[in-house]
């Protein structure tokens, strides 16, 4: 069920025109309110009106009170609606249940909220006593009479857009509707995945790159770890943490943030490099100084080896030959290379001759 308003007792035009006037003014209302979309029913004087889907809960009851005072001089108009908590720090209403809003008058201050048991709520400014903040209070007073949730068709009729719809408004409310959607969580997992990947990706791109050396496979995993060592110490003391509740949370998110963080600056630099390098092959020497096979029992192995590079310059590369296991230690092979956007050189594949 979603929330509603009715709005009965007036024609379309002085329901919209009411509204109109009323929306130019609702900015302080919260910038979760952007717009107010107006349908009709089958009942030529009955109108509906609902705030745009980023409204929070509380801005819907404050959109009632705004109701109440635009109909105020409109005697012949009766407003009612239904509202459905998620939250309540109050802790007096019950929440996800639907509840029958009593609109009253200005005067008579009787705005109130019923449950289906028929129980009444009056909400009040109040003020917290520890803080001193202004805050909102709901108070159970009484009982009052419960309306069913009406079962309605509904046909568009206005779209009205509420205060100064300025790019910053837009762009606040674009945000919190993904993140009440939970597309941003989505998407922060879908990035983080992403440059994991491409992490993984540049780390061969690395080793296939033409360097005057190599690394050992366990160095990349000392320097995340100490990277993450030393951020997590650091945090630890400057937020004055207790170190043995925060240490080990922070370490493996630190770490992992400098593997992620590693691996886009490799892949700025070595498979930037790879994916713009020129069409022209560049053909050079080396010998093999070891040959490494991966793969579980009862599969065919993928064989990578270690080649000195003796042209076009001194260095040394990593090479996949996924299943080729033509080449062995000692053997003097030739290497293609393609030169990159920075000059680097990128191995495409090892031969026992040059072509």
């Amino acid at each position: 069920m979603k929330n509603l308003i009715l709005i009965h007792g007036a024609s379309q035009q002085s329901v919209e025109e009411t509204i109109r006037q009323m929306a130019k003014g609702m900015d302080y209302e919260g910038e979760d309110i952007t717009s107010l979309r107006l349908f009709a029913t089958r009942e030529a004087t009955t109108f509906a009106l609902r705030p745009n889907r980023l409204c929070l809960e509380w801005n819907y009851v404050g959109l009632c009170y705004n109701l109440i005072y635009a109909f105020d001089t409109k005697p012949q108009v009766r407003l009612e609606a239904w509202f459905m908590p998620e939250e309540d720090n109050t802790g007096n209403l019950p929440c996800n249940k639907m509840l029958y809003v009593v609109f009253g008058t200005p005067a008579q201050d009787d705005f109130c909220l019923v449950d289906k048991k028929g129980n009444r709520y009056l909400m009040a400014d109040a003020v917290d006593q520890e803080s001193g903040a202004e805050c909102f209070q709901v108070v159970q007073s009484g009982t009052a009479t419960y309306k069913p949730y009406p079962k309605l068709q509904l046909t568009p009729v206005a779209n009205i857009a509420v205060g100064k719809q300025s790019l910053r408004r837009r762009l606040f409310n674009l945000w919190s509707w993904l993140a009440d959607k939970g597309i941003i969580t989505l998407l922060v997992v879908l990035v983080i995945c992403a440059l994991a990947i491409l992490g993984i990706c540049a780390g061969w791109d690395f080793s296939e790159t033409l360097l005057p050396f190599s690394l050992p496979s366990w160095l990349p995993y000392v320097v995340f770890a100490s990277a993450g060592f030393v951020f997590s110490v650091l945090m630890v003391i400057f937020k004055g943490f207790n170190f043995w509740e925060h240490f080990w949370g922070l370490f493996a998110i630190n770490t992992a943030a400098a593997a992620l963080a590693i691996g886009v600056v490799m892949t700025l630099v070595f498979s930037v490099n790879w994916w713009f390098e020129s069409s022209e092959p560049v053909y050079g020497t080396g010998v093999v100084t070891e040959v490494e096979a991966r793969g579980k029992s009862g599969e065919v192995p993928n064989y990578s080896y270690h080649v000195d590079v003796s042209t076009p310059y001194k260095g040394k590369i990593l090479i996949r030959m996924y299943h080729d296991d033509s080449y062995d230690y000692g053997d003097t092979v030739a290497v293609v290379f393609h030169r990159g956007l920075y000059s680097l050189y990128h191995a495409e594949r090892i031969g026992l001759s040059q072509p």
